[in-house]
């Protein structure tokens, strides 16, 4: 059953009035109703989409396939991923971490990840590129709060230039064959730290306008500006000219003011909250926070003009809500900035398990419209919700993800139809789950409303590893589809990995229909059948 929350949440999601890529004649018309027509509940078991027929392991070798048979079944073993952390820790304290990294790097790494540097990534490309999908390249590179959060302004713009240039060699690989992806990740050039304040900073923005927001979600200027300094009093009128036009501010208004590209608002934002208030909640009291943003962000300015240049798209992952509004700000001013003449350079990640991430994406995507710039987006469930639960507990604030998987699975498919409703805007989005109901409503829909599968507007995505019979059909049935690839030093690689199990145990223990898929290509090879 549906929550309360998400069935208001989904309801206000329009009816889907699809694009069509070309006009169907009447006689088109009478034979698609005749014709089978994939539903969502039957595409898998349809002859072109049935594993049988794709064989997404047939290009493996049969030492490559029992590796992975092996990897599967230890992703089964839930205590395995709990353990991690500890074996990490011996191997570190008695000098045998080689031997770990070896294991992992024959195994697992062998499995999820395209390499250790960008030139061994290039195998993993081309082979999936001759089964006609492509890559999403991924710098297996994060922070989190117990990283570095406060670095001075030299030492961040030394680590932000260090990872452009490592991200530049990624875009100038992927650049081989335009229209493929690189990842990029906000706290892998922003100090957490500063990240944590600017998303403070504009929770409380919101807050304030929330609290004198009519019944029409707007306001005033005067009501906003009253508002705005019970929480930042040294915001003053002029702070807030150029919104004078407007007679009434929605909060797409009011948080395209509120950004960190505008300078002219920067003064009147600097506050302090009471010592009792924990630090973690603190907004930015400092100018310093500032600088660091520019000065990094150039860095990001720099990437996205790259992969313009070489015919790439970004990917802004999504990361914890205690970041994400100060990322969304960023990955927002990159897509005014690079998105622009019907192109689309940067791609923003919503998570459709957090309970505001529907309605964000659909304030984003009016925001791209009402300022004519392209909406590039991929919706994903999520990656962070056990530390993201844990948090809100220790901190006394609302869970931010959804009650239940139902609710994040009908919230994922609202969010599809939401985007399908308005192909006919300036948009691209990216489809990226493992969950193959989702993936075969989407299908179902653009073959049903003759979208054809090659549409630019619309692809898929998978990690590398996961899910390769969802991957392949996609891919051979003609559909854009691309695999995730991590990539990095293994120390670096290695922790990204086990991050990413133990936020998605559940996900890794689900990996039977991969390993049935995999037992039936070792069966086929033991009768010799070819």
């Amino acid at each position: 059953m549906l929550s309360q929350s998400a069935t208001r949440r989904i309801a206000a999601v329009p009816r889907p009035q699809y694009l069509r890529t070309q006009p169907l004649s009447t006689q088109q018309t009478r034979s698609q109703t005749t014709a089978a027509i994939p539903t969502p509940e039957n595409l898998w078991t349809t002859p072109k989409w049935n594993p049988k027929s794709v064989r997404p392991y047939k290009d493996k070798s049969t030492a490559e396939l029992l590796n992975s048979y092996t990897v599967f079944k230890l992703c089964e073993f839930p205590p395995l991923v709990s353990m991690t952390p500890t074996i990490i820790d011996i191997a570190e304290k008695t000098g045998t971490k080689f031997i770990m990294n070896y294991g992992v790097k024959k195994t697992f790494f062998k499995h999820f990840c395209g390499g250790e540097t960008i030139s061994e990534v290039l195998p993993t490309m081309t082979n999936f590129k001759r089964r006609n999908m492509g890559a999403i390249l991924d710098l297996a590179m994060e922070a989190d709060m117990e990283a570095d959060t406060e670095p001075t302004l030299a030492k961040a713009k030394e680590t932000s230039s260090h990872i452009l240039n490592l991200m530049k060699e990624s875009v100038d690989i992927a650049g081989e064959t335009p229209g493929s992806f690189i990842a990029a990740k906000v706290t892998a050039y922003v100090p957490p730290g500063v990240l944590l304040r600017w998303t403070n900073t504009l929770r409380l923005v919101q807050e304030r306008f929330d609290a004198v927001k009519h019944s029409d979600g707007t306001s005033t200027v005067p009501e906003l500006l009253k508002s705005l300094q019970t929480a930042f009093p040294q915001l003053t009128a002029p702070h807030l000219d150029k919104l004078n036009n407007a007679s009434k501010l929605d909060w797409i208004a009011v948080s395209d003011h509120f950004t960190f590209a505008n300078k002219d608002i920067r003064s009147g934002l600097l506050t302090t909250l009471p010592a009792s208030v924990n630090q973690l909640m603190h907004p930015i009291q400092s100018a310093n926070d500032f600088e660091t943003l520019d000065a990094v962000v150039e860095d990001l300015h720099l990437l996205m003009k790259h992969a313009a240049d070489k015919q790439v798209k970004v990917m802004v992952d999504a990361e914890q809500t205690y970041f994400q509004r100060a990322i969304d700000d960023v990955a927002l001013e990159l897509c005014r900035r690079f998105n622009v003449n019907g192109n689309v350079v940067v791609f923003n990640t919503y998570q459709m398990y957090l309970k505001d991430g529907l309605h964000r994406l659909q304030i984003d995507l009016d925001r791209a419209n009402r300022a004519g710039w392209t909406f590039g987006v991929k919706i994903v469930r999520g990656a962070y919700m056990v530390s993201e639960r844990e948090r809100a507990t220790e901190m006394n604030y609302p869970d931010p993800i959804n009650s239940t998987i139902t609710d994040t699975h009908a919230t994922y498919n609202a969010a599809i139809d939401h985007l399908l409703a308005n192909l006919s805007k300036n948009l691209e989005f990216v489809v990226a789950s493992h969950n193959k109901s989702s993936v075969a409503k989407t299908v179902a829909a653009m073959e049903k409303h003759g979208v054809s599968p090659s549409n630019k507007q619309i692809s898929f995505a998978q990690l590398m590893g996961m899910q390769d019979g969802t991957s392949f059909a996609l891919a051979e049935n003609g559909y854009r589809c691309f695999k995730y690839v991590p990539y990095g030093p293994i120390d670096v690689t290695i922790p990204y990995l086990l991050r990413r199990a133990q936020e998605n145990s559940s996900v890794l223990g689900g990996v039977g229909e991969d390993k049935q898929e995999l037992v039936a290509e070792l069966g086929r090879r033991m009768r010799s059948e070819v």
